[in-house]
């Protein structure tokens, strides 16, 4: 089961990596763009200011610097950097936003250094001095995603490669832990897709689930954000999920029977039977991808502004983190998503892999003990979102 599952994963992560790449790409395409506009903090810094900086003209603009009117900074650009910025930002941030942040650098310095001669700052210049620079943290997830995807590989390849027919070792042993896991997620897929399709299918739709799973938690980390949050891991996911669905239905059914799903009965309307058929397949990464965007990023916005309500409000000597109830709910929000992720791509796959005189298995399944359960055809189940 582990091997299986282990080469499931990885299949599945070369794919996910390749429409990542893709993500990234877009994302130093928008970096270009947008450069100017989200690299430097600060509010109309004073005359004195602009003047220790290389002679900048004066009346920045909020946040943009340099003279250049700043725009709306895009909903799912993060807004605090996390451990790997350092790093992240000096491999991908483009010539002109390390340009950028090296002047803000500059002017943060050289005031720093007038304070320290003991000359008195305007309010505008210490409140500058207090933000600081504001570093480009747009791509700190092209960094921390794959690490924790490689990390969580080399688990489960090193359970893999301890696991044994007759367990051995402790009961908390990786080997154990890991085979605990995913048979029980196999326990769960049984009830929803049957035995034979949950069988086959476990090592794939535990893959989604994992990797959902530690990519949502990972904002429960203090310095991080959780890798779902950014659109390009939830589009990549459901992208591979859609093409997923419609390769194992080939496999499973033949081409003729994966067709003719979309035309329908009866064949005469099949003019608008498959166009309708279409729509809703197309719709279902989509789906997929905003119902797990929405929901983490959510999360992780809350958190901030909890975190923050609770610094600006109390004073330091009473540091009540206001956030803690949300984390705690975080914790199972993001198990939550990540198994309607793959609850839904276990329906889509029944739908279209079960064949017609398959009915009754899926009716009447049994689990990896042999004890008969009865669960319902997966056409007729319904999970909420």
């Amino acid at each position: 089961m582990l091997a299986k599952f282990f080469r499931s994963k990885v299949l599945f992560a070369l794919l996910a990596l390749t429409l990542f790449a893709g993500g990234a790409r877009l994302a130093f395409a928008e970096g270009e763009e947008h450069a100017a506009p989200s690299v430097v903090a600060g509010e109309s810094h004073g005359e004195s200011a602009v003047a220790s900086a290389s002679g900048h003209e004066a009346g920045h603009g909020d946040e943009a610097g340099h003279g250049e009117e700043a725009g709306p900074r895009p909903v799912f650009e993060p807004e605090h950097p996390t451990w790997f910025n350092i790093i992240a930002r000096n491999i991908f941030a483009t010539q002109e936003e390390k340009a950028h942040m090296a002047d803000a650098e500059k002017e943060v310095n050289a005031l720093k250094a007038r304070q320290a001669a003991g000359e008195k700052l305007s309010p505008e210049e210490s409140e500058h001095i207090a933000k600081g620079v504001h570093y480009v943290a747009k791509y700190d997830w092209l960094l921390y995603t794959p690490l924790l995807w490689i990390l969580l590989a080399l688990y489960f390849v090193g359970a893999a490669k301890k696991a044994r027919i007759r367990p051995e070792g402790k009961a908390s042993s990786s080997a154990n832990v890991a085979e605990w896991l995913v048979e029980s997620f196999q326990d769960y897929l049984i009830s929803v897709m049957g035995n034979e399709l949950a069988r086959k299918y476990t090592p794939l739709l535990a893959s989604f689930f994992f990797t959902i799973l530690v990519s949502n938690w990972l904002g429960l980390v203090p310095g991080m954000m959780a890798a779902s949050a950014q659109p390009g891991i939830p589009i990549a996911l459901a992208i591979v999920a859609f093409l997923s669905v419609h390769i194992i239905a080939i496999k499973e059914t033949g081409v003729k029977t994966w067709f003719m799903h979309f035309v329908g009965e009866p064949l005469w309307l099949a003019p608008l039977n498959f166009p309708l058929h279409l729509v809703g397949e197309l719709i279902k990464p989509l789906s997929l991808s905003f119902r797990l965007l929405c929901n983490v990023f959510g999360e992780e916005a809350v958190v901030v502004t909890l975190a923050g309500l609770a610094v600006s409000m109390l004073p330091i000597w009473l540091p009540i983190p206001f956030q803690l109830p949300m984390l705690f709910l975080g914790t199972f929000f993001g198990f939550l998503q990540a198994l309607v992720f793959s609850t839904l791509l276990a329906i889509y796959i029944s739908i279209f892999a079960t064949h017609h005189g398959d009915d009754h298995d899926a009716e009447h399944a049994h689990d990896h003990n042999g004890h008969e359960h009865i669960v319902g055809h997966p056409t007729q189940l319904t999970v909420g979102a």
